[in-house]
């Protein structure tokens, strides 16, 4: 495994084990049958099926349309490669968190991330599948993992 995935899932694993030991993690007070559900498809699907099918579209896409670019960022040093993550990933993010929050369609496909009545580390990718389809931070990524920063 990559050390990027083992540092991403080592600190979600810790964070979940602090709220576990400290929060009840899967017995919290105001929690239903329905937010577990919501909460364990929404992961699933996000992790296994949505990221990697837009990594792939996105090398698909670039590999048809700009075959001659592909991994042509490879060897940029570490520091530069992290900016562009953390402007066209992260920032990205954000700013679509953001819009969703005013854009009553993007609001409706993310309105159940913040409907839950308890605070939780399983929150985090609690929304509607065409959510994460339609963020462009993914695509983003998708294009830069193509470019060779992954």
């Amino acid at each position: 495994m990559r050390p990027e995935l083992l540092a991403i899932t080592g600190i979600f694993l810790v964070f979940g084990l602090l709220e576990f030991f400290r929060t009840r993690l899967f017995r919290k007070p105001e929690q239903t049958r329905d937010d577990a559900m919501v909460e364990i498809i929404g992961s699933f699907v996000l992790l296994a099926i949505t990221q990697p099918a837009i990594i792939f579209a996105a090398h698909f896409i670039l590999g048809s349309a700009a075959p001659e670019w592909q991994g042509a960022l490879a060897g940029i040093p570490l520091i530069a490669a992290i900016a562009l993550f953390l402007v066209f990933d992260d920032m990205m993010q954000y700013f679509w968190h953001r819009l969703s929050h005013s854009v009553p369609f993007l609001y409706n496909l993310h309105r159940s991330h913040h409907n839950a009545k308890y605070m939780s580390v399983r929150l985090v990718y609690r929304n509607n599948i065409f959510y994460y389809l339609t963020m462009p931070s993914i695509w983003f990524s998708g294009a830069l993992i193509y470019l060779g920063l992954g």
